[in-house]
Parts: C-alpha cells; sequence; structure tokens
C-alpha cells in the first residue's frame, strides 16, 4: 500500500473522529464568546491535521514527475475539512453567525418569503443586491429548512466552488496539470475572514468574490476555445447580467476593473516583450478584444440597475462631499485611536496584527518576490514569460495598492473590500511561481516539503481567525436563540415614543431579521446612532445614576455578550472598557433602572430619566 493510500485512509479516520467529537459536544446552551472553547484541544489538532493531509496530497501530486490521481482525494480532503469548519455555527445550534449584516440580508430574505418579491427601488427596504437572497429563498423552499440555517449552509457551499473553480480556472490558463494543482493548493485554505467580514458569514460581497475564479475561467473559454466558444459565450453573457445583481460594487464596478486590469496588463506585455509581434499573438489580440464589450455589458448593467436606489444618490454625494473638503478620518486613525486609547504596547499590537493577517501576509510576501522578478524579466531580461504571469501579478499589485491607500484613505472605501482579489491574485501568482521554481531547481522532495509546511502554517493561522474570538482580540458572532425571542417579545409590547439604547447588540438588525427590512420600525435605532447616545458606565462616574445622565425615559437592551464584552474580549486592556462588572453590577441597584424582561441571555430596561435641576 503506497503512502498516498495510508495518507488518504487515516484522514478518513480522522474525518469520523471529528464527526463523533461534534456530535458528543452537541449545541451550545447560550452565548459562547469563543467558539473554538467550546470543542476540546484536540478537535482542532484533527482538524488541521486531516486539511495538512489533503494539502499534502494536492502538493505532491503536482510538483511529481508521475501522476497518481490521488490528488483528487486530496481535494476532497480539503473541501471537506472546509466545510466542516465553515459549518460550526450550524452544528453548535446557532440561530444565524453574524451580527449585522448577515441579520439584515436574512431580513431582505424575510421580505420575499412574506410578500413574494424584494423592496424596489425608491421604497423602504429597497433590495440592490437581490440575487442572493432570491437563491437563499429558492434552496428554503426546496430544502424546507427555515432561512436562517440556509445562510449558514451557503458560505461553505460557494467557498467549495470557489476552490473548484480556481482549479478549472488555473487548467484552462496554464494547461499545465502540475500548476494547476499548486494553485488550487495554495487557493484551498480559509484566507478570507477580515476586521468586517467573516468566511463563515452570509455577505453576498463575499460570494461574489467567491465567483471570479469562474466568471474568468468562462471568459477564457469563451474567447479561445474555438469548438464550444458559442456556448461559452452564452453562458459568460448570462453571467455577466447577473452579477451586479448579487452585488453592485463587487459584481460591477469591482469586476469591471478586474478586466480593465487584464487590458491593461496585456498591453503592457505586449509592448515590452521582444516577442511581441501583433500578427503572431491572436491570443492576446482576441482576449484584449472582447474585454470591451464585457466592460460594456456590465457597465450598462450596473447604472440602469444601481442608480436608481438611494444608495447611488448617496455614494455621489459623498464623492462631492470629500472633493469639497469633507474629511473624515480613516480607518488607520481609528485603529491607532483605538490602540493609543487601550495602551496596547507596540509589541502586542504587532502579535495582533501577525495572528490576524500573518497567513495572508506570508501569501503576499512570496507574490510581490514573484512579481519583482516577474516584472524584472518583462522589461529587463527581455526573456520569453507568459502572459498569465504578467496578468495576475499586476492584478496583484492594483489590488494591494487599492487595500494599502484605502486603509489610509480619508474617503470611506473600507480596505476589506480588496482583500479577497488580493488574495485571489497572490494564489494565481504563488502557484505559477513556485512550479517555475521546481522547474529550474528540480528539488522535488524538497520544494515538496517547504511548501507543504508554509501551506500548513498558513492554514492553522487561517482556522484560528475564521471565527472572532479573544485570539484576535474579538468576539464571537454568534445570534442566540434566545437574542431573537427576547428581540420578537420586545417589539411586540414595547412603546414606540421610547428611544432604545443597547450595548453589543444590533437591534435594527435583529428586529429586520424577524419582520423584514420593508417594515417601518419606529422607536428602532441604527447601531451607529447608539454609541454617543449611551454614556460611558452608564454615567456613573458623574452621576449617581443612570437616569441622571439622560433627559429622556428609553429602554436598554442588553444580552450575555455585553457583560462579558470588554472583560473577556480585551482582559488585558482595562482602560479600553467601557463598561465594567462593576457598572453592571450597580445598574442591577439603580432606582431608575427596571427590569422588564429577562430570559436568561437577552435583558431588557426601562430606564427612567432623572436629570439634575440644574441641567
Amino acid at each position: 500500500m503506497t503512502i498516498n493510500k495510508l495518507l488518504t485512509l487515516f484522514a478518513t479516520l480522522i474525518l469520523i473522529a471529528i464527526f463523533l467529537i461534534i456530535a458528543y459536544t452537541g449545541q451550545a446552551s447560550g452565548y459562547e464568546i469563543s467558539i473554538y472553547q467550546a470543542y476540546p484541544w484536540y478537535f482542532w489538532l484533527l482538524l488541521i491535521a486531516c486539511s495538512s493531509i489533503g494539502i499534502f496530497l494536492l502538493v505532491e501530486e503536482a510538483l511529481s514527475q508521475k501522476k497518481t490521481g490521488w490528488w483528487q482525494a486530496g481535494l476532497a480532503i480539503v473541501i471537506v475539512s472546509n466545510s466542516i469548519l465553515l459549518l460550526l455555527p450550524l452544528f453548535r445550534g446557532y440561530y444565524a453567525h453574524g451580527f449585522f449584516d448577515t441579520l439584515v440580508h436574512l431580513g431582505f430574505i424575510r421580505d420575499i418569503e412574506m410578500t413574494g418579491h424584494f423592496g424596489e427601488a425608491g421604497v423602504r427596504g429597497e433590495n440592490f443586491y437581490p440575487a442572493t437572497h432570491i437563491l437563499a429563498v429558492s434552496l428554503a423552499y426546496t430544502s424546507g429548512l427555515n432561512a436562517n440555517i440556509v445562510i449558514q449552509i451557503i458560505p461553505p457551499l460557494f467557498f467549495s466552488f470557489y476552490v473548484l473553480s480556481l482549479y478549472h480556472l488555473a487548467k484552462s490558463l496554464t494547461q499545465n496539470m502540475s500548476q494547476s494543482l499548486l494553485i488550487t493548493a495554495f487557493g484551498a485554505l480559509p484566507l478570507f475572514t477580515s476586521t468586517n467580514e467573516i468566511l463563515t458569514s452570509f455577505f453576498p460581497r463575499l460570494m461574489t468574490v467567491f465567483l471570479i475564479p469562474f466568471v474568468m475561467d468562462i471568459y477564457y473559454r469563451s474567447s479561445l476555445s474555438w469548438q464550444y466558444r458559442s456556448a461559452y459565450k452564452k453562458i459568460f453573457v448570462t453571467i455577466l447580467l447577473i452579477q451586479p445583481f448579487m452585488h453592485p460594487y463587487d459584481g460591477g464596478l469591482f469586476l469591471i476593473g478586474i478586466f480593465l486590469s487584464i487590458y491593461i496588463s496585456l498591453q503592457i506585455y505586449r509592448k515590452a516583450s521582444r516577442y511581441r509581434i501583433k500578427e503572431s499573438n491572436p491570443v492576446i489580440l482576441e482576449l484584449q478584444n472582447s474585454i470591451w464589450n464585457t466592460c460594456l455589458i456590465l457597465s450598462v448593467m450596473w447604472f440602469f440597475w444601481f442608480s436608481n436606489f438611494s444608495m447611488f444618490g448617496l455614494q455621489v454625494r459623498r464623492v462631492r462631499d470629500f472633493l469639497a473638503g469633507d474629511i473624515r478620518a480613516s480607518e488607520a486613525e481609528r485603529y491607532f485611536f483605538w490602540l493609543q486609547r487601550a495602551e496596547v504596547p507596540f509589541e502586542d499590537a504587532v502579535t495582533l496584527f501577525l495572528k490576524m493577517f500573518g497567513n495572508r501576509l506570508m501569501y503576499f510576501i512570496i507574490s510581490s518576490v514573484i512579481s519583482v522578478m516577474t516584472w524584472w524579466k518583462l522589461f529587463l531580461v527581455r526573456d520569453r514569460i507568459a502572459p498569465t504571469y504578467v496578468v495576475f501579478s499586476f492584478l496583484f499589485i492594483v489590488s494591494v495598492a487599492l487595500l494599502v491607500i484605502s486603509f489610509f484613505s480619508p474617503y470611506e472605501i473600507g480596505y476589506a473590500r480588496f482583500i479577497g482579489y488580493a488574495v485571489f491574485a497572490s494564489t494565481m501568482v504563488n502557484g505559477m511561481g513556485l512550479y517555475q521554481l521546481h522547474q529550474r531547481i528540480r528539488k522535488t522532495k524538497f520544494l515538496t516539503l517547504a511548501t507543504t509546511i508554509f501551506l500548513i502554517v498558513s492554514l492553522s493561522l487561517g482556522v484560528f481567525n475564521s471565527y472572532y474570538s479573544p485570539f484576535i482580540n474579538a468576539a464571537n458572532q454568534q445570534v442566540t436563540v434566545a437574542n431573537i425571542k427576547g428581540m420578537s417579545w420586545f417589539l411586540e409590547r414595547r412603546d414606540e415614543s421610547l428611544l432604545t439604547d443597547e450595548i453589543a447588540f444590533t437591534q435594527y438588525a435583529h428586529a429586520r431579521a424577524l419582520h423584514g427590512c420593508q417594515k417601518e420600525y419606529k422607536n428602532i435605532r441604527y447601531p451607529r446612532e447608539i454609541e454617543p447616545m449611551l454614556p460611558e458606565h452608564f454615567g456613573y462616574t458623574k452621576y449617581p445614576t443612570y437616569g441622571a445622565s439622560i433627559h429622556s425615559d428609553r429602554y436598554l437592551l442588553i444580552n450575555k455578550l455585553s457583560r462579558i464584552y470588554f472583560t473577556e474580549r480585551i482582559p488585558q486592556y482595562p482602560n479600553a472598557w467601557r463598561w465594567t462588572p462593576a457598572d453592571f453590577e450597580r445598574l442591577e441597584n439603580d432606582y431608575t433602572v427596571s427590569v422588564v424582561y429577562r430570559n436568561g441571555d437577552f435583558e431588557i430596561f426601562y430606564v427612567k430619566a432623572n436629570p439634575p435641576a440644574d441641567e
């Protein structure tokens, strides 16, 4: 029995053990600040070991002269391991995973379930990216599952499709099985979680990013596959028509940007390469010619769809105000402000950065080296080089540049938007570049071991930052059944004339998840409106009661996370705590505060305003 057979058998046994541990552990009884604490340490070791075996089988087959077909087992092992990792919230019995965007999207799905259509432009609850919501409703109707369960299943499905599409794209572009497998090994890891997006949550933007390899593969085949060209063109046009409805930015503007990046890089390649005789390179000419039609279709669809919505007008006004001098704090400044307030030591800040972004930083460093070598060969050595190297190294450079610019820009773009594009381009660059290195040094065993170790380290970091937890100074995004039940009770019985405050809770998102986005909620406030309204430490640093710090009666919503949000998330930085256990203890004995509802994890208080007479 070969080593590959033994490894596949061992991985299968590990998967059986993982499922037994999941079944034995059961579901969460309430909110847990870290899903990593729910399972024993050896569970995570087994999960990483299983994925590592799959990675090794992919890398070993990619760098081996003899193809045995065991890479298929490796790919299946990695996909199953990833799916287990991403389905843990479902296994733990979470109502949903993601406090804000996920619940808002669930609200859009509720609209379709209750009314039979999504919110049109210009009305309350307008929905400018309905494609993924329609998909979720269709799957819910077909399977008989509740929508909150379906939206936990869709992310792993899209990520698995991304990995498979990446393999097919690499195979189409390189026509080299070994190179395709190496690219797939680099792309099969959980690398997409950022500071405001979670790989395991329902994000149409992220799902649109996961379709990029598929879109590019069909585009390439529709341009160059002469035998099935007509069929691929029909599929490609259909995909283009759908993309803006999935997400107007990533399925519209950013996708246009990708194709323009391809065009520019091919133009540079033609002008810089000494093998640039127009008639001798019909492949490049054909790709360039088809890009303009692609961008035209996307531009027309994007504009005539998105320009109808209020969000389009909002973005136009934001650009206008920015050009007029309305400068706001950049994301970098907000991060630095928090680090300064919390008095985080420099070494702690570096450690946190490496925990959150270390795996992507490893990818980007290798991609940067390969990109420098690519462009050095193109411009200085004038050596023969495949256009795919130039295309993806250029896309990588552009994506990272936009990521850095948006992080420091005073115009709010969201640097996390560009992480997925940088990771995708980096995956392609690394796979192609390391295969080229293998072709030159021919040290198969050493390169296989080095690449596998590199990917396992990246995998380990990816596993432990796939979910928010105190490991990265964050809190689990678990939405509990208790929160949903408590919010449902509140919406039915509240006095709609009173404001509602919250701590580590999203009343707006929870309300939408229950009753949809088209319904009007009179006293439910948007989360960003809450912070300046709710005094730190309930005003006890200045007044004897919470009521003395406010001028109108209100409700206060608290869940289990509210009480431990600072003490268990960042226990080492007490200067950043806005509320302490002592504050909550004092709240319980505050005569201006009355308990209205309590179900264990969720509490509703009524706060009677009692401002001092001289205010």
